[in-house]
Protein backbone atom coordinates (compact mmCIF):
# COMPACT_ATOMS: atom_id res chain seq x y z
CA UNK A 1 0.00 0.00 0.00
CA UNK A 2 2.78 2.52 0.75
CA UNK A 3 4.76 1.34 -2.45
CA UNK A 4 1.85 2.28 -4.55
CA UNK A 5 1.05 5.64 -2.57
CA UNK A 6 4.68 6.77 -3.15
CA UNK A 7 4.17 5.63 -7.07
CA UNK A 8 1.12 7.90 -7.94
CA UNK A 9 1.97 10.58 -5.33
CA UNK A 10 5.73 10.34 -7.97
CA UNK A 11 3.39 10.40 -10.69
CA UNK A 12 1.55 13.26 -9.65
CA UNK A 13 4.69 15.26 -9.00
CA UNK A 14 6.06 14.41 -12.65
CA UNK A 15 2.74 14.91 -14.21
CA UNK A 16 2.17 18.71 -12.44
CA UNK A 17 5.27 20.46 -13.70
CA UNK A 18 4.91 18.88 -17.53
CA UNK A 19 1.20 20.15 -17.76
CA UNK A 20 2.19 23.92 -16.38
CA UNK A 21 5.07 24.49 -17.67
CA UNK A 22 4.26 24.04 -21.24
CA UNK A 23 1.97 25.78 -23.33
CA UNK A 24 -1.25 24.11 -24.86
CA UNK A 25 -1.00 23.04 -28.74
CA UNK A 26 -3.80 24.37 -30.81
CA UNK A 27 -6.23 21.40 -31.25
CA UNK A 28 -5.97 19.63 -34.21
CA UNK A 29 -9.60 18.74 -35.38
CA UNK A 30 -10.76 14.71 -35.82
CA UNK A 31 -11.31 14.75 -39.21
CA UNK A 32 -12.19 12.08 -41.88
CA UNK A 33 -10.28 12.02 -44.88
CA UNK A 34 -12.11 14.92 -47.38
CA UNK A 35 -12.01 18.47 -47.76
CA UNK A 36 -13.32 20.47 -44.76
CA UNK A 37 -14.11 23.99 -44.09
CA UNK A 38 -13.94 25.45 -40.62
CA UNK A 39 -16.66 27.91 -40.02
CA UNK A 40 -18.03 29.61 -36.30
CA UNK A 41 -20.09 26.40 -35.98
CA UNK A 42 -18.12 23.88 -37.22
CA UNK A 43 -16.88 21.90 -39.68
CA UNK A 44 -18.50 21.37 -43.05
CA UNK A 45 -17.23 19.13 -45.53
CA UNK A 46 -16.95 20.58 -49.35
CA UNK A 47 -18.46 17.26 -51.19
CA UNK A 48 -18.12 18.58 -54.59
CA UNK A 49 -15.62 19.60 -56.65
CA UNK A 50 -14.44 20.83 -60.48
CA UNK A 51 -11.83 19.58 -62.29
CA UNK A 52 -9.03 20.86 -64.29
CA UNK A 53 -9.52 21.57 -68.25
CA UNK A 54 -7.96 23.55 -70.50
CA UNK A 55 -9.12 25.95 -72.76
CA UNK A 56 -7.98 27.64 -75.87
CA UNK A 57 -4.76 29.43 -75.83
CA UNK A 58 -3.92 26.98 -72.57
CA UNK A 59 -5.84 29.06 -70.04
CA UNK A 60 -6.43 26.75 -67.16
CA UNK A 61 -9.43 26.84 -66.23
CA UNK A 62 -12.24 24.25 -64.66
CA UNK A 63 -15.32 22.68 -65.47
CA UNK A 64 -18.41 21.99 -62.76
CA UNK A 65 -21.27 20.41 -63.50
CA UNK A 66 -24.59 22.12 -62.56
CA UNK A 67 -26.09 19.81 -61.37
CA UNK A 68 -23.68 19.54 -58.22
CA UNK A 69 -24.43 23.46 -57.33
CA UNK A 70 -26.97 22.77 -54.91
CA UNK A 71 -24.76 20.78 -52.76
CA UNK A 72 -22.09 23.27 -52.92
CA UNK A 73 -22.19 24.35 -49.19
CA UNK A 74 -23.22 27.93 -47.62
CA UNK A 75 -21.35 29.58 -45.26
CA UNK A 76 -21.14 32.80 -43.09
CA UNK A 77 -17.43 33.27 -42.21
CA UNK A 78 -14.61 30.91 -43.03
CA UNK A 79 -11.88 30.73 -40.00
CA UNK A 80 -9.62 27.80 -42.20
CA UNK A 81 -9.98 25.14 -44.28
CA UNK A 82 -8.67 21.65 -44.11
CA UNK A 83 -7.48 18.90 -47.05
CA UNK A 84 -6.91 15.34 -45.38
CA UNK A 85 -6.67 13.26 -48.47
CA UNK A 86 -3.60 10.91 -49.46
CA UNK A 87 -1.79 11.86 -52.62
CA UNK A 88 -3.69 15.18 -52.62
CA UNK A 89 -2.31 19.06 -51.75
CA UNK A 90 -3.63 22.28 -51.61
CA UNK A 91 -2.53 24.85 -54.18
CA UNK A 92 -4.56 27.89 -53.64
CA UNK A 93 -7.07 29.58 -52.81
CA UNK A 94 -9.48 32.38 -55.18
CA UNK A 95 -12.74 33.93 -55.30
CA UNK A 96 -14.95 33.84 -58.08
CA UNK A 97 -18.85 35.46 -58.34
CA UNK A 98 -21.35 33.43 -60.17
CA UNK A 99 -22.31 30.45 -61.73
CA UNK A 100 -20.38 31.49 -64.52
CA UNK A 101 -17.14 31.95 -62.43
CA UNK A 102 -17.36 28.32 -61.45
CA UNK A 103 -16.54 27.54 -65.03
CA UNK A 104 -14.81 30.24 -66.22
CA UNK A 105 -11.09 30.56 -66.86
CA UNK A 106 -8.44 30.88 -63.70
CA UNK A 107 -7.22 34.09 -64.73
CA UNK A 108 -10.74 34.95 -63.93
CA UNK A 109 -10.16 34.11 -60.00
CA UNK A 110 -9.13 36.50 -57.67
CA UNK A 111 -6.65 34.83 -55.89
CA UNK A 112 -6.39 35.13 -51.97
CA UNK A 113 -3.13 34.97 -50.04
CA UNK A 114 -2.91 31.70 -47.94
CA UNK A 115 -0.18 29.54 -46.20
CA UNK A 116 -0.56 25.81 -45.53
CA UNK A 117 0.80 24.07 -42.30
CA UNK A 118 0.74 20.03 -42.02
CA UNK A 119 -1.66 18.63 -39.06
CA UNK A 120 -0.76 15.53 -39.68
CA UNK A 121 0.52 12.51 -41.54
CA UNK A 122 -2.11 13.50 -44.75
CA UNK A 123 -3.90 16.48 -43.02
CA UNK A 124 -2.72 19.56 -44.38
CA UNK A 125 -4.43 23.03 -42.94
CA UNK A 126 -4.80 26.13 -44.82
CA UNK A 127 -5.12 29.47 -43.34
CA UNK A 128 -5.34 32.60 -44.73
CA UNK A 129 -5.78 36.32 -43.71
CA UNK A 130 -7.88 36.82 -46.56
CA UNK A 131 -10.30 34.36 -44.88
CA UNK A 132 -11.29 37.99 -42.35
CA UNK A 133 -14.66 39.36 -43.72
CA UNK A 134 -13.24 42.60 -44.37
CA UNK A 135 -10.75 40.64 -46.90
CA UNK A 136 -13.63 38.72 -48.64
CA UNK A 137 -15.51 41.56 -48.81
CA UNK A 138 -12.61 43.72 -50.67
CA UNK A 139 -12.14 40.79 -53.08
CA UNK A 140 -15.98 40.53 -53.77
CA UNK A 141 -16.03 44.04 -54.09
CA UNK A 142 -13.30 44.02 -56.49
CA UNK A 143 -14.42 41.10 -58.74
CA UNK A 144 -18.52 42.89 -58.54
CA UNK A 145 -17.33 46.27 -59.87
CA UNK A 146 -18.52 44.81 -63.73
CA UNK A 147 -21.41 43.02 -62.78
CA UNK A 148 -24.90 44.46 -64.07
CA UNK A 149 -28.00 44.76 -61.89
CA UNK A 150 -29.33 41.22 -63.11
CA UNK A 151 -25.94 39.30 -62.82
CA UNK A 152 -25.66 36.63 -60.45
CA UNK A 153 -23.25 38.39 -58.15
CA UNK A 154 -23.13 34.82 -55.11
CA UNK A 155 -19.86 34.70 -54.20
CA UNK A 156 -17.40 31.09 -53.65
CA UNK A 157 -14.64 30.65 -52.36
CA UNK A 158 -12.43 27.52 -54.09
CA UNK A 159 -9.78 25.73 -52.86
CA UNK A 160 -7.31 24.09 -55.09
CA UNK A 161 -6.10 21.19 -54.97
CA UNK A 162 -3.41 18.98 -57.17
CA UNK A 163 -2.81 15.07 -56.97
CA UNK A 164 0.69 13.64 -56.25
CA UNK A 165 -0.28 11.17 -59.12
CA UNK A 166 -0.12 13.67 -61.94
CA UNK A 167 -4.17 13.58 -62.13
CA UNK A 168 -6.44 16.40 -63.26
CA UNK A 169 -6.27 19.06 -60.93
CA UNK A 170 -9.35 19.84 -58.58
CA UNK A 171 -11.52 22.93 -57.25
CA UNK A 172 -14.16 22.36 -54.06
CA UNK A 173 -15.70 25.31 -53.85
CA UNK A 174 -18.15 27.24 -50.71
CA UNK A 175 -20.43 29.25 -51.45
CA UNK A 176 -19.87 32.77 -48.54
CA UNK A 177 -22.76 35.04 -47.49
CA UNK A 178 -21.55 38.54 -48.18
CA UNK A 179 -23.83 41.68 -48.45
CA UNK A 180 -24.99 41.78 -52.71
CA UNK A 181 -23.28 45.28 -54.00
CA UNK A 182 -25.48 48.09 -53.97
CA UNK A 183 -26.89 49.70 -57.67
CA UNK A 184 -23.99 52.47 -57.05
CA UNK A 185 -21.37 50.67 -57.19
CA UNK A 186 -22.30 48.37 -60.24
CA UNK A 187 -22.54 49.16 -63.62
Amino acid sequence: MVHARRLWVGIVLLMVPLAMGRPQAQAVPNVTPGIWVQTPTGLIELPVFGERHTVNRGFPSFYFLKEHEPRVPRVSAIQTMYVNMTGWVPSGVAMVVGRKGLNAPKDKFRGLNAGTYNAGPALTEIRSPDFTPEALQAAYAELTKKAKPKDDVRAFVLLEVVSDKGLDGRYYPVQIDLPPPTPGQMR
